[in-house]
This record gives structure tokens, C-alpha cells and sequence, in this order.
């Protein structure tokens, strides 16, 4: 039998599971969704809620990424929409990882004999009586790694450059990403001790890879963007 819903006129809509719930993620895009019945057809629907509209009535910053058609039928339309944005200005978040470094010593490295110095192993000379040769050593050092993702609205012509980082100035043990102080947290071991050691150029935290994960077009040249940038923390001197 027909369907009518007498207290929408033809071009209006009204929602059937309440009004629009947000759901705020502080590690990506806030989502705010609503189910809702249209009377009119698809077009119809399509314009109430364009891709990039500003339709929720929660937020200005929740951007519709357009309907879903559940159901059409009678001169309705059933459909789920989904806004996805900013409800508030977001602030980056920090992973911390440690991961372990092995090095065999000494080692020969163009006719040149490298190993450790006796003081970095608890000795008193470089040979081992044993053997009367260098210390065979499997040095076993930590690497402080940090993870951080972001989102933000900006220009789509633009996408935004990965934070930058200060702060790899000589004997230094932390340095800021993106103006945010972080220490690293492995267990730091000196290698300066070691014969010719190798020098960390650049030192501190340093960029190994950066990936915009995703990108919305929002319309007007901008765009929103959830991005990942991984770091290491490298000392002064490594073997």
C-alpha cells in the first residue's frame, strides 16, 4: 500500500534514529552519523547532502562525505550519511618503540682492524689473555624509535610537510617534533670509547618515512588529511 510520511513536505527529510551522533577519535577523523528518510528521489537526496557540505548541524568543521541509500520505496528515500572533519583542533599523537642493535667486534674494515676499547667492556687491555688478540664482543645496544600521527585541514594544492625537529645539537638526549619536547626512552650507551667511531650525521631525531594515509576534498581548495611520520633517535657517535 502507499507510504506517506504527511509531516514531510516533497524535499524535506527527518531523521529515524534520533539526530546525528558524533563520535569523537582523537587519533583520526571525528565521524558523525545519522539515518535519515527523504521524500523525493535520489537527486533529491544527493542535494541535501552534498559531498563537503557543512549538513550535520553539530559542526561547521564535520564535512559530509555523502549518503548511503539504504532503501527506496513509495516516494522515500532511507539512507545513512556520514560526516567526517575536525570537531575540535586535534593535537598529535605519540608512540614510543624500542628496538634492539647487535654488532660483532672487532671488525676489519679496509686492512684497518676496529675493536673495543677495554673500559666499555669492564677490561684492563685490549687482548684477551687467552688468545693474546682483540676481545671478540657482540655489543648489544637499544634504538629509540617514535611514531607520531596527526590530523588537519589545509590547502589541497599543499598537503602538509611532516613536523619538523630541533633540537641534535652535540651531547643532546631529547629534541622537540613538531615544537613537542620527547625524550627518547632506550637505555643510551656511549660509543665514543669506541677505536674511530662512527658519527650520527644529522643526530637527534630523524625523519625515516612520512605517509598521508588519507586525503578528503572538501571543495574551496582545501582538504582534510590524516598522516603518519616515523622517527629515530640517533646519538653523537654509533659503531
Amino acid at each position: 500500500m502507499p507510504f506517506s510520511r504527511p509531516q514531510l513536505n516533497p524535499g524535506q527529510y527527518g531523521y529515524t534514529d534520533g539526530l546525528p551522533k558524533l563520535a569523537l577519535k582523537p587519533d583520526d577523523f571525528d565521524v558523525c552519523t545519522a539515518k535519515v528518510i527523504v521524500r523525493g528521489n535520489r537527486n533529491v537526496l544527493t542535494n541535501l547532502f552534498k559531498p563537503a557540505s557543512v549538513t550535520s548541524g553539530i559542526s561547521t568543521n564535520l564535512f559530509c562525505t555523502g549518503p548511503t541509500v539504504e532503501r527506496e520505496q513509495w516516494g522515500h528515500i532511507w539512507a545513512d550519511v556520514q560526516w567526517k572533519g575536525l570537531y575540535t583542533a586535534h593535537d598529535m599523537l605519540f608512540s614510543h618503540t624500542v628496538t634492539t642493535r647487535e654488532t660483532q667486534w672487532p671488525q676489519t674494515i679496509d686492512t684497518i682492524t676496529y675493536y673495543v676499547p677495554p673500559s666499555l667492556i669492564g677490561k684492563t687491555s685490549i687482548n684477551n689473555p687467552a688468545t693474546g688478540r682483540y676481545w671478540r664482543v657482540r655489543l648489544v645496544d637499544q634504538l629509540s624509535g617514535v611514531s607520531v600521527r596527526g590530523v588537519v585541514k589545509g590547502p589541497a594544492a599543499t598537503p602538509p610537510s611532516p613536523p619538523a625537529v630541533t633540537g641534535g645539537t652535540a651531547g643532546a638526549v631529547g629534541g622537540s617534533i613538531g615544537g613537542h619536547m620527547i625524550m627518547p626512552i632506550a637505555r643510551q650507551q656511549n660509543f665514543s670509547g669506541l677505536q674511530d667511531p662512527v658519527f650520527n650525521a644529522p643526530r637527534g631525531w630523524v625523519l625515516k618515512n612520512y605517509d598521508i594515509q588519507q586525503s578528503i576534498a572538501l571543495g574551496g581548495g582545501e582538504a582534510l588529511y590524516f598522516w603518519t611520520a616515523n622517527y629515530d633517535w640517533a646519538y653523537d657517535y654509533g659503531p
